[in-house]
């Protein structure tokens, strides 16, 4: 009699059968694979995408389906399983000993607009350098996207972004960082179509021999500029995937909770008893 509510998700749903008709609505979180124009995709998170060798980093491979996998051409970035934001691992870009960087594979693309967690390993850019970028022996005018300014917190004047946004927060100026040796999520915004499409991209610098030490833990690139509702979006999947929430302005849509999708997560056997079913949540809540 005092039965106030029953979700058994049997049915693949998760309507309440109680007969209070308190049914649930479950809810898949959301992949930045669902915006189209995804071109590259680095996740440090995702152990199985990165090959190496006593953590000298030999391959990252691209999850965006563009098999744009980024193997080492210049020094040997280190995997850190246990560095990164949320405990985390991240890949470490050092100058120290030789610029690392991997090289971007796969077809020519133009990245327009990029994600970006990462911070620098030290209170001011130690070179100039970059965290996606591309170019030749010279970053040159304006063909590497952008360049951290050597010694200082913000951009080179001669090769700034067009639009830069921190933790969600759009700047101005010369789009100082503030603090740069704590992990913060960058967007950064290039529509000038004189620097693209390239297949030269390079993960860890701007172009042979400019490189900053950094630490990266996640690359996403989009061939397109991003609504603000869609770039809300994969702010708040990398707010939250990496423990940065709290960085965001407390205004951002998705500071208190994860973007969904229009999906659900996905149902599955109930094993353990043979019959019936789970619902998982490791992709959805309800």
């Amino acid at each position: 009699a005092d039965l106030q509510g029953r979700w058994n998700f049997d049915a693949s749903n998760a309507n309440d059968v109680s007969g209070m008709n308190r049914h649930g609505n479950a809810k898949k979180l959301f992949s930045p694979s669902e915006i189209s124009g995804m071109k590259l995709w680095l996740d440090a998170a995702d152990s199985s995408t990165i090959s190496h060798s006593s953590n000298a980093v030999s391959q990252w491979n691209d999850k965006s389906g563009n098999g744009r996998h980024a193997t080492t051409s210049l020094g040997s970035p280190t995997l850190n399983s246990t560095s990164g934001p949320n405990n985390k691992p991240v890949v470490e870009i050092r100058r120290a000993g030789g610029d690392d960087a991997l090289s971007v594979g796969g077809t020519a693309f133009f990245a327009k607009e990029h994600y970006y967690v990462f911070r620098s390993v030290n209170a001011n850019f130690d070179y100039y350098g970059g965290v996606l970028g591309h170019g030749g022996s010279s970053p040159g005018s304006r063909q590497s996207n952008y360049l951290f300014r050597s010694g200082q917190k913000y951009f080179h004047h001669d090769i700034l972004p067009e639009g830069v946004s921190k933790n969600g927060i759009a700047l101005g100026g010369n789009f100082s960082l503030g603090t740069i040796n704590q992990f913060m999520i960058l967007k950064l915004t290039n529509t000038d179509t004189n620097v693209g499409p390239h297949s030269n991209y390079r993960v860890g610098t701007v172009a042979e021999g400019f490189c900053a030490s950094i630490d990266i833990a996640e690359i996403i690139a989009f061939s397109t500029s991003l609504s603000q509702e869609k770039a809300n979006k994969i702010e708040g999947y990398l707010a939250h995937k990496w423990g940065l929430a709290g960085s965001l302005a407390s205004s951002h849509p998705y500071k208190l909770g994860t973007p969904i999708s229009s999906g659900s997560p996905s149902f599955i056997a109930d094993t353990p008893f043979g019959n019936g079913k789970a619902v998982d949540l490791s992709d959805g809540h309800i």
